[in-house]
């Protein structure tokens, strides 16, 4: 089997929904994940789960040996997102045992990941995005090769683009519209292979759409995640529900069987 490894970055007080978090990584054994923070969880962290000691100024430095781009963090934490295509120049030595590796966020409740991006998907794409026609944020999957791990400097300018102050989404629309153009001009017919022909969790539209009755619930059931109307998502990623949510029913130490997500927050 393939190995994966998810990668994150994240500064600042862990937010409340981490229980969740790990619970649903809990039950993906076969992956892992690597996060780089400047704080750790409360209770028991699962074995496939790492927290990687790195502030703000240490990734920064990092930046500067990597790309030689120097760019101040400090600034706007927001821009940590531009990196997240050079997760693999930035952790290389870290990144070294796995065959892949995924740059990601934490406001995600994970599902069944491999019951998804299976042996046979893997070893027909050099990348698999989370979404329909475009590289996600939130789950980018990258062979864990050097000319794949250098893919962002395909971009026109990067150097530019890494340096500019505030965040440029080089993760999602500026790779993406580098790599469109690549293929319509023939020069990655073969390279990278890229499969972004389904969305693996749910859109932006779908979440704003989502009411606040039992019938609008998302779900985590027993390491797998589903839609409100009981479709099955490799992952949720909550973004556009995150800012009322406030509610948390268990604890690290639980291990409720599901769970739901609500505009409120995580209900056992």
């Amino acid at each position: 089997m393939a190995s994966i490894v998810v990668v994150a970055t994240y500064f600042g007080p862990l937010p409340f929904w981490m229980p969740a978090f790990l619970l649903s990584c809990r039950h993906n054994p076969d992956v892992q994940w690597r996060i780089y923070a400047d704080s750790v969880p409360a209770g028991t962290i699962p074995a496939n789960v790492a927290f990687v000691p790195l502030t703000i100024d240490e990734l920064s430095d990092r930046t500067t040996g990597a790309l030689g781009v120097r760019i101040d963090l400090r600034r706007s934490l927001r821009k940590v997102c531009d990196l997240k295509p050079a997760y693999g120049l930035l952790f290389e030595e870290d990144l070294k045992p796995y065959d892949f590796w995924v740059y990601s966020d934490i406001d995600v409740v994970w599902g069944h990941i491999r019951g998804f991006v299976t042996d046979a998907v893997l070893s027909r794409h050099d990348i698999v995005s989370g979404c329909r026609h475009k590289l996600a944020g939130h789950f980018t999957l990258v062979r864990n090769e050097p000319r794949t791990n250098r893919l962002l400097e395909c971009v026109p300018d990067i150097a530019a683009a890494l340096a500019h102050e505030k965040y440029t989404h080089l993760d999602e629309t500026g790779l993406t519209a580098q790599l469109r153009a690549m293929k319509a001009a023939g020069a990655a017919e073969a390279w990278p292979r890229i499969q972004w022909d389904k969305d693996l969790t749910l859109d932006a539209k779908y979440q704003r759409a989502l009411g606040d009755t039992d019938a609008d619930r998302l779900w985590w059931r027993e390491g797998r995640t589903f839609a409100a109307d009981g479709t099955e998502t490799m992952y949720l990623h909550f973004h556009k529900l995150k800012a009322q949510m406030d509610t948390m029913n268990f604890t690290a130490g639980d291990s409720p069987s599901s769970f739901a997500i609500t505009r409120r927050g995580f209900i056992a």
